[in-house]
């Protein structure tokens, strides 16, 4: 038994303890740091800490020359400061001499550093309010204002049915904690399967290497609305209170311009997976266009869903108001995920890359699969990213896709098979600004004529008396329709012909046409017309059969059928058909012309949409459309 008086001690000491507690709790809740002065810290660098159920290490976006956003997760009723120095000033005094406060209560911080020095690596610390210990020290480095940089891209880390993003993404994201001088990365979405905060813990777990060391700038896809049910979209809780971004939003590096675009919509959805629709890229348009219209060095787009992919010979409509401003801007290049391989594309001069190999369940190249005439490289079953090098001083970029392992099976628990060292799969280098000088005389559209007599077609050099020099060939017959089109969107017009409803189309301009890709679509009697009905730059062939009312066939393909077409009445018995791009936007709509007026669709749909009708010409007069100007 204790004497009275070892109690009363006893008792004395606890309540020492607890009153001192009470004033550690109290100057912590006021926000001052413990042990610091407040311009000037010290201590150790604890090695970085493991993500915890409460605490997620931190993570920096928003970068630019002056500033940058730290972010990481703590208590739900917490704050926390952050305490920085460059990086040169920490490794020479092991101390940082400035620190910046929260001023917001809440779990998840967002927290900005201003006055900061372009082309700077800073070394920081986050010190939640109530665990000061709890992470390490990390690093990001400022915008150059003018200069060379390089970044890296990566898309679709999630997990897949059979393993976690340890067992796939790991080495995807350990390979880009190995790279050196890399400014930021750019995410391309579908960070993991579902709008879950234990599959995103695990995701920021696996990223940290990276993430405490490098910059990165976010982009939204469709698994961060799943919600693993048939239900509606989730709200992509995770990606809002990770990345506190707007949807679409831009940032300058170096004199080149980064464009980030939202294309899963959550309004047009199966289940609790949102697609593309043209009415969520046609918000943006007129946003993209302002970030696009610059006198900047370059310019890079990303979004979530690809416009050209490898399982459609053509693009996906729904985003063609971005591609038609991509190809009348000069875009630098443009990254997409979505699809779990690697492709690299060429569109009409513009890199097009496919990087959604970071980790999601491969999907297979097969050469049987209707692929785009732009593709030029792929793999599958290949894990890895995009590491970019810009020189805007000397107007290149170079891409290398690396690959860090390859797996057997497209979704197992198999263990992926390590290159050490990664892999340069493939290097491709291409100009920042393309068609940056005017297009020459030359390259202006010029007439010709076909003699149906004889089936000899005389393209002119010039739109003057005899044409200049003369290229005259002959291909086709007696009784056949001439056509003339842009069949492989390489920006050259070559010949066609149509009869008994067979085309005939060719690849040169020569005698015989050169390769010839004929195909059956069609009858007899049928008028062909030819337009760019999706915006893809590649024309198509259609038919306008006369009746009452008359049908227009539009071909997706130039192929036996046509492939998906697409089938509409439009006009009046005995009309004309006529096509052109009526509002500039890229894309061709039919038109009819009946005894001296033009009735012009505004879609190719059954009546045509809205009809701009107007008087030109007389009866008997043949149609003909054009940019004239």
């Amino acid at each position: 038994m204790k004497s009275k008086s070892l109690i009363n001690n006893s008792v004395k000491v606890v309540l020492c303890f607890l009153l001192l507690l009470v004033l550690v709790q109290g100057v912590l809740a006021a926000g001052i740091p413990v042990g610091f002065s407040s311009n000037k810290t010290t201590g150790t660098a604890p090695t970085i800490a493991n993500t915890s159920d409460i605490y997620r290490s931190p993570w920096v976006t928003n970068t630019n020359t002056t500033s940058a956003t730290i972010n990481w997760r703590g208590e739900s009723d917490g704050s926390g400061s952050i305490d920085y120095a460059t990086s040169i000033y920490y490794a020479q005094h092991q101390s940082f001499d400035k620190r910046i406060t929260s001023q917001e209560i809440a779990s998840y911080q967002h927290l900005e550093i201003t006055g900061l020095t372009p082309n700077t690596s800073y070394t920081y610390r986050v010190r939640p309010i109530r665990n000061e210990d709890v992470f390490g020290n990390r690093t990001f480095r400022t915008m150059p204002v003018s200069g060379p940089f390089t970044f890296i891209v990566i898309s679709d880390s999630q997990e897949g049915h059979y393993y976690t993003e340890w067992m796939r993404f790991k080495y995807v994201a350990d390979a880009v904690a190995n790279e050196t001088d890399v400014l930021f990365i750019l995410h391309g979405g579908d960070y993991a399967g579902h709008d879950s905060v234990d599959l995103w813990d695990t995701y920021f777990q696996v990223a940290d290497g990276m993430l405490a060391k490098t910059a990165i700038f976010s982009n939204i896809g469709n698994h961060e609305y799943h919600n693993g049910s048939d239900s509606p979209p989730s709200l992509a809780v995770q990606y809002h209170t990770s990345y506190n971004k707007p949807l679409n939003y831009s940032f300058d590096c170096a004199d080149v311009r980064f464009v980030i675009l939202n294309s899963p919509d959550p309004n047009n959805a199966n289940g609790d997976d949102p697609h593309t629709s043209l009415a969520l890229a046609t918000s943006q348009e007129s946003w993209l266009r302002n970030q696009l219209d610059n006198k900047l060095s370059g310019t890079f787009t990303i979004h979530h869903h690809p416009i050209w992919d490898y399982y459609n010979s053509s693009s996906n409509p729904d985003l063609q108001p971005w591609e038609t401003l991509y190809h009348t801007y000069n875009i630098s290049a443009t990254f997409a995920g979505h699809t779990h391989n690697y492709q690299r594309y060429s569109v009409r001069g513009i890199p097009y890359f496919i990087i959604g190999n970071a980790g999601g369940i491969c999907a297979d190249l097969n050469a049987s699969d209707s692929h785009p005439v732009w593709y030029q490289f792929g793999e599958t079953r290949q894990l890895g990213y995009l590491k970019v090098y810009v020189d805007p001083a000397n107007n290149t970029a170079t891409a290398q896709e690396i690959f860090v392992a390859s797996v057997k099976e497209d979704d197992s628990n198999e263990t992926p098979a390590a290159y050490n060292p990664p892999l340069i799969a493939e290097t491709f280098t291409f100009p920042l600004k393309v068609n940056t000088t005017p297009p020459e005389p030359s390259d202006n559209a010029t007439v010709g004529v076909f003699r149906p007599s004889t089936g000899v077609f005389f393209l002119a050099s010039s739109n003057t008396n005899g044409g200049g020099t003369v290229n005259a060939f002959t291909y086709g017959s007696v009784g056949d329709t001439p056509l003339v089109g842009d069949w492989t969107g390489q920006g050259k017009d070559t010949v066609g012909i149509y009869r008994n409803g067979r085309f005939y189309l060719a690849s040169s301009n020569t005698d015989g046409g050169g390769t010839v890709n004929a195909f059956a679509f069609g009858q007899a009697g049928d008028i062909p017309v030819v337009g760019d009905w999706n915006g893809d730059g590649i024309s198509k062939v259609g038919i306008f059969r006369d009746g009452n009312p008359p049908v227009f066939f539009l071909a997706s393909s130039n192929t036996n059928g046509g492939g998906t077409v697409n089938a509409f009445t439009y006009g009046a018995a005995g009309d004309k058909p006529v096509v052109e791009d009526w509002t500039g936007q890229g894309k061709d709509t039919v038109g009819l012309y009946r005894n001296g007026v033009f009735y012009l669709a505004s879609s190719n749909t059954n009546g045509g949409g809205t009809v701009n009708a107007f008087n030109f010409g007389m009866n008997g007069d043949q149609p003909i459309a054009a940019t004239w100007a």
